[in-house]
């Protein structure tokens, strides 16, 4: 199985796209299965469900980050910031955006918001595709910044 089915399967049984994409790419960089679970949680729905950036792409940034050798330092984050950049530019150019609100066509920050996404099976209809992608993207990008 792929990490990008990996990915698809933790996010329909979890229903959280930030823990999605970290549980699946994060045990391979050393990050246990348990301690993704919880760094990821209060991303989704663009953090804590504020309908800011995609939870999946807060998980693609984590997994980013676990990519590099752990050294402290504005060369090391400068790394990461450009690799970081990268993604979100893929990910805007193949879907059109990186917000939450705008990608789900619902503001989960407000309870109408999250019963009209309920409702209309948005979280199904459209986050699955996120994830999907952002996985993609991962896939495309790690064997460049391992």
């Amino acid at each position: 199985m792929s990490k990008i089915d990996d990915a698809l399967r933790y996010f329909a049984d979890s229903g959280s796209c930030s823990q999605a994409i970290v549980l699946s790419f994060g045990p391979e960089l050393g990050l246990p299965p348990e301690i993704a679970i919880k760094t990821a949680a209060a991303f989704g729905g663009g953090i804590a469900r504020s309908g800011e950036l995609c939870g999946a792409l807060s998980g693609a940034l984590m997994v980013i980050g676990l990519t590099r050798v752990a050294t402290p330092g504005k060369e090391h984050n400068e790394v990461i910031y450009e690799l970081g950049q990268e993604f979100l530019q893929r990910f805007h150019n193949r879907i059109g955006s990186t917000v939450c609100r705008d990608l789900l066509g619902a503001d989960l920050s407000t309870a109408e918001g999250r019963q009209k996404a309920r409702r209309e099976d948005l979280f199904v209809l459209r986050c699955t595709n996120y994830v999907k992608a952002a996985a993609e993207i991962l896939e495309e990008m790690l064997p460049v910044i391992r």
